[in-house]
């Protein structure tokens, strides 16, 4: 599993959020997060959300360990 960091951009604060999930879609009006077994773990809006970095478990660990 990855650790996807998820920014929601909205009019008055941007969201940032977390999610570890094994895979991502990215549909014509959503960004989806599934784990291992594809059930569906989140979902943000495609046309106010972005993507803005990938993190491995190690990398999280090593990262925090710091």
């Amino acid at each position: 599993m990855k650790l996807y960091r998820v920014t929601v951009i909205t009019p008055t604060a941007n969201l940032d959020r977390g999610v570890w999930a094994s895979s991502v879609d990215v549909h014509s009006n959503h960004i989806t997060f599934a784990d291992e077994n594809d059930e569906l773990i989140a979902a943000f809006p495609s046309d106010i959300s972005m993507i803005t970095s990938v993190e491995t478990k190690e990398q999280y660990e090593a990262r925090k360990s710091k």
